[in-house]
């Protein structure tokens, strides 16, 4: 049995369940998900309740979002689901307008700060929510500006155009998230900086894999539609694909204006710039596929440790000679599953598909 601990949503202690499995997926770029089991007793129906928190003694906690009640021939028990701590950013919008410049890291933090930590409107505030002290600056200076839209899904286009990778760590003693961004270190193959990764079936690091690839949804050239109307709009492209290698998406833009403060106009360049970088975080949406999932052996002298030897969002080099593929990657994705048989660990390199409902849901905004 593993023990998971449970919160109320202002960090109390409630108690603990003991479960029978659980799977806990941390990712790089987005919020992760866990699901577990547990006995249908009167004290885990007590603890079981949609708004706790859950945590299983690692850097993240979980928000439980749905409950289950079972009865078959094995018995009883309880049925969990939910996302990471990152999904209290799906609880906001961009709202009002927000213009802002700096480096990627502190955009992103702008959007935590003004939506979530201390919003002009306090009942939009999250008490429990603070950012990291120790943010680094990450990724080139850029223009954003941006009306509606999923503080979420804002802060997950740009961390995997930009590549860089978001937590909400759990610090239960303080009885505190902390927003934390960080920077992916290269540890393939043929560098010589850091400690090189192999994951290898030749070592036997590689016990299960899967390879995919899919352009189905793929997008590379953007034509972005921005303020006024007829002959007067404004309009900018990305993307240097041509013939069949083109694949176009028109995005409208109009919410940019160039206006941005009254009494601040916008150049025309500052203007383009800021729909080109609305057409990149768009073009995300429509990205190729390409993923390998493996699990890896993380028992024994020589296997690596995730967590220490690499982390999430660090670039590593695969090779799987019974499918003849190799290729440096990063980890976008650890799946950490514990039953009866112990502990296992899955790996996810690269990008994968998004579901129909995140599609939907983008969209919109």
């Amino acid at each position: 049995m593993l023990t998971v601990y449970v919160y109320n949503p202002m960090i109390t202690l409630l108690g603990v369940l003991e479960v029978s499995e659980l799977t806990w997926e941390e990712r790089c770029y987005e919020a992760g998900v866990f699901e577990l089991w547990c006995d249908l007793s009167e004290s885990n129906k007590e603890l079981a309740k949609v708004n706790n928190i859950v945590w299983i003694g690692k850097e993240s906690a979980g928000i439980i979002e749905f409950i289950e009640l079972l009865t078959n021939s094995k018995g009883t028990s309880i049925h969990i689901k939910g996302r990471l701590a990152e999904s209290y950013l799906y609880y906001r919008v961009v709202y009002p307008r927000m213009y802002t410049s700096g480096k990627v890291s502190a955009v992103i933090q702008k959007l935590v700060y003004d939506t979530i930590i201390s919003p002009e409107d306090s009942d939009r505030a999250i008490s429990t929510i603070e950012l990291s002290q120790n943010n680094p600056s990450i990724g080139p200076s850029i223009k954003y500006q941006q009306t509606g839209g999923i503080i979420h899904d804002e802060i997950a286009n740009l961390c995997s155009s930009y590549n860089v990778g978001m937590r909400m760590k759990f610090f239960p003693k303080q009885q505190k998230f902390s927003f934390q961004l960080y920077e992916g270190v290269d540890r393939t193959i043929n560098q010589i900086v850091n400690p090189p990764i192999l994951f290898s079936t030749e070592l036997d690091y590689i016990l299960e894999s899967e390879y995919s690839k899919n352009i189905s949804e793929l997008c590379t050239n953007a034509y972005i539609a921005g303020e006024d109307s007829g002959v007067n709009r404004k309009y900018a492209s990305v993307g240097t694909n041509s013939g069949y290698l083109r694949r176009e998406l028109f995005v409208d833009a109009r919410d940019i204006q160039s206006e941005v403060d009254e009494g601040e106009q916008l150049t025309d360049e500052e203007y383009m710039e800021l729909l080109r970088i609305r057409g990149y975080t768009k073009l995300e949406d429509y990205r190729q596929a390409e993923v390998f999932s493996a699990q890896v052996r993380t028992k024994g002298d020589s296997a690596y440790s995730f967590g220490t030897d690499f982390s999430l969002g660090d670039k590593v080099t695969i090779y799987d000679s019974s499918i003849g593929v190799q290729a440096d990657v990063i980890v976008t994705a650890a799946n950490f599953m514990y039953s009866s048989r112990g502990e296992e660990l899955v790996l996810t390199f690269g990008t994968e598909q998004l579901t129909l409902s995140d599609k939907l849901r983008r969209r919109t905004n």
